[in-house]
Formats: structure tokens, sequence, C-alpha cells
């Protein structure tokens, strides 16, 4: 089950995700990650689902990977997630386009 989720983490969850949920869109500007009606198997987003499994590498989590190496392993490959999400959202509120509002 570790092997899976930090597997799983690799930098390439952005495309496979992308692929499997091609039906909705990629980030939600309205919410971003904060959709209430968001669940891990109805993310509503690409980035959404990318997010969720940021889960694996939360120590706090119950879904979080177990073993000593496995924690380390889905934490280090964690940061690229979450760099990337904070980046995306710097720039959209640098763009004004986060926080959206009517």
């Amino acid at each position: 089950m570790d092997a899976d989720r930090v597997v799983n983490l690799d930098a390439d969850l952005f495309i496979r995700s992308a692929q499997h949920y091609h039906d909705i869109v990629a980030v939600d500007y309205y919410h971003f990650l904060d959709d209430p009606s968001a669940t891990y198997r109805d993310p509503k987003s690409v980035l959404r689902d990318i997010a969720y499994s940021l889960e694996w590498a939360d120590p706090a989590s119950p879904v979080c990977v177990r073993t000593r190496l496995g924690r380390k392993m889905a934490q280090e490959r964690a940061r690229v997630f979450r760099t990337f999400i904070e980046a995306l959202q710097g720039q959209l509120t640098g763009e004004g386009v986060f926080p959206f509002t009517l």
C-alpha cells in the first residue's frame, strides 16, 4: 500500500490526473482547492485531485504512508506538488484572478 502511494506521487501525476479526469476543469478558479462539494472520488478539478494525493504525505492524515522510508519519499515528492500549487495560486493572485469574486 505504501509503495502504491509513493509511486502515485511521481511528478507524472499531473499528466495522469488530467488524462483520467478529462471531463472536468483543470483548475477551479472560483473555489481553487476549497470547493465544499469536492470529494476524493469527485474532485471537481484536476488540481483538486492532485491536492488530495498530498494526504498520503501528511503524518496527521489517516491515509498517510506508514513506513519511515515511504513517508520520507512521499514528503519529498509532495514538495513538488505543493510548490506548484503555491506558485499557481501566487500567479493567479498577482493577475487578479484569485480570489475570484463576482
